[in-house]
């Protein structure tokens, strides 16, 4: 199966409710932030244009959806994987407006097998965070919703241009985690690096031979004799 994240950004708008539907697959600094100035904008783009005319301010409901895939936003309990927020009164229950909600949902998190899916959230997670290993249904997301879902996430099912897409963003997926899984190596190896250079140091100022020194820190010699 294909994963979810084909749609990973999704701007839909009716009468009623605006919303903003993101799976992010990395960090980055001032993410919560940056939830909130998009998210923001459905409210914003809301405004008379000269067509309106008149406005008294009654805004739509807004909601920003952001499905984390391989990230948390904080240091928490591990079982915590929705977080909802809104504007309230300073120290009250009371909300400011009922019109504005981002939902964080993290998949590291969300650890349910699917013997113990209960609601209907818990179904959603469980289909974004395992879709694209899944080979058949479970019998728990045997309803019409998931079935066409699955349906429509069978890469044979799927358009020329919307497997070419499917294609390009597996493939930044995978530039991705090869270029993080790089970077974390380098400063693993510069780390052990500047260790057995500093034991290096230390055994030879204890008076210990060149080879004895190699031997134990694996340093080349040149570099254990120009200490």
């Amino acid at each position: 199966m294909i994963p979810f994240s084909v749609c990973s950004n999704l701007t839909a708008g009716n009468f009623d409710k605006r919303f903003i539907i993101e799976m992010q697959r990395e960090n980055q600094k001032y993410f919560k932030e940056r939830a909130v100035f998009y998210a923001s904008r459905l409210i914003n783009e809301q405004g008379p244009n000269e067509k309106d005319g008149k406005w008294d301010y009654n805004i739509r409901e807004a909601y920003m959806i952001a499905i984390l895939d391989n990230f948390v936003l904080d240091k928490g309990e591990e079982t915590e994987y929705f977080h909802d927020a809104c504007w309230k009164y300073g120290g009250a229950k009371d909300l400011l407006s009922d019109k504005f909600w981002i939902f964080f949902l993290e998949l590291l998190n969300f650890k349910k097998a699917d013997s113990a899916l209960v609601t209907e959230l818990d179904k959603w997670l469980y289909v974004l965070k395992h879709m694209s290993r899944l080979e058949e249904i479970p019998v728990c997301l045997q309803e019409p919703i998931f079935i066409k879902l699955f349906n429509i996430g069978e890469y044979a099912n799927l358009t020329k241009e919307e497997q070419m897409s499917y294609d390009q963003e597996l493939k930044y997926k995978w530039d991705n985690e090869n270029a993080r899984a790089y970077h974390d190596e380098q400063v693993f190896e510069r780390g052990e690096k500047r260790k057995a250079i500093s034991i290096a140091r230390e055994l030879k100022h204890m008076g210990l031979p060149v080879a004895q020194i190699v031997t134990a820190t694996k340093l080349p010699i040149e570099e254990v004799v120009a200490l």
